[in-house]
């Protein structure tokens, strides 16, 4: 149920005009995503896009021991990850425009499970394909390596309350993606920049803003600040400090970054 819906939870601004003013062109909250959401104001953002975590115990296999990724947080069992979506997907519809969109990386084996989540509030547009290239994972040869992943592309379902029909995409964009492989890859599961930068175009205007609970490397920060047709404003939860150090330093190269929401 949408936050607007729950009577034990806060009376959000409405409409959050002066909010969206007063944020900074990118934001990054170290934190747990459940909490940091209840921040952000009823419809205050555009566009989720967002890299959750699998529920696969990825552990990298790069040759050198010494620059294998750590496994990620939050990462081990897919029933936790899936007790996390659904904690999440309310939060995530509360805080985003009645006509807005969500992209959501989901596994191959497992994007079913996601849907059924995040499908009690939202309604799947597309499964997107994203090809990676090459393929990632630990898998000691049992199995193929995985080359694409899952995009699931939603909109909010009409459960009441502030609703719009869907904005339509900007352009005739391609369900499969393909992707650059990062140059400098600073987190396990690290999402193309390019891509990325598809998408905030393909969902929103300049100036507009983008939410991303799971900020891992901080790519949704970095696309959204280099778009090509103008810059769009970013916010970005991460759990984990390791992580969330490596993304502030990235983000840090291409301009300022805050660190705390705007009140």
């Amino acid at each position: 149920m949408p936050r607007s819906q729950n009577a034990k939870m806060p009376t959000p601004l409405n409409p959050p005009t002066e909010w969206r003013e007063r944020l900074a062109t990118v934001t990054l909250i170290l934190g747990d995503c459940r909490e940091v959401l209840k921040q952000i104001p009823e419809g205050a953002v555009d566009l989720v896009l967002t890299d959750p975590p699998y529920g696969m115990n990825y552990q990298s296999q790069r040759v050198a021991v010494e620059k294998r990724f750590a496994p990620c947080l939050n990462d081990a069992e897919l029933p936790d990850v899936i007790k996390l979506l659904n904690d999440i997907s309310a939060e995530l519809y509360f805080c985003l425009c009645p006509d807005g969109h969500f992209y959501c990386f989901a596994p191959t084996q497992n994007w079913p499970e996601f849907n059924e989540v995040l499908g009690d509030d939202f309604d799947l547009k597309n499964t997107l394909v994203y090809l990676k290239g090459r393929g990632t994972g630990d898998l000691h040869g049992g199995s193929y390596t995985p080359g694409w992943e899952a995009l699931l592309f939603y909109t909010k379902k009409d459960l009441g309350g502030a609703w719009s029909p869907p904005r339509k995409l900007n352009g005739h964009p391609c369900d499969v993606l393909k992707a650059r492989r990062p140059a400098e890859r600073i987190h396990p599961m690290q999402k193309a920049l390019d891509v990325c930068e598809q998408l905030i175009e393909n969902s929103t205007q300049p100036g507009e803003i983008v939410l991303d609970p799971f900020a891992g490397s901080g790519t949704t920060g970095a696309a959204a600040r280099l778009c090509d047709s103008g810059p769009r404003k970013a916010i970005l939860i991460e759990k984990d400090p390791d992580c969330y150090a490596a993304a502030l330093a990235r983000l840090r190269c291409h301009g300022p970054v805050v660190t705390e929401m705007p009140q």
